[in-house]
């Protein structure tokens, strides 16, 4: 897989967003499976770099690196409201 391919996908409110892969490699290990319930720093999943380097620490995702993908601006929502604005009076 690559850095920044989606591996799994958080719902929060009924909106579904993808959590991406730190770096290129393969994932190792998933620490939570469908319908749980996650908290804030909670291990996600854990990925061995393509590289054949040992797993490291920094290369595991935490559910408060997910929130920052979260926060990232997404080009199609963007450009979604943009339309809508057009819409509207101003």
């Amino acid at each position: 897989m690559q850095a920044g391919s989606p591996v799994i996908v958080i719902e929060s409110m009924k909106m579904h967003h993808d959590v991406a892969a730190p770096v290129a490699g393969i994932v190792t290990s998933l620490s939570v499976v469908e319908g749980d319930q996650v908290e804030e720093g909670q291990l996600l999943f854990s990925v061995e770099p393509g590289t054949g380097a040992p797993e490291s620490p920094d290369d595991a995702v935490h559910l408060d690196e997910a929130v920052d993908q979260l926060d990232a601006d997404r080009d199609d929502l963007t450009e979604v409201l943009e339309r809508r604005a057009k819409l509207l009076d101003a």
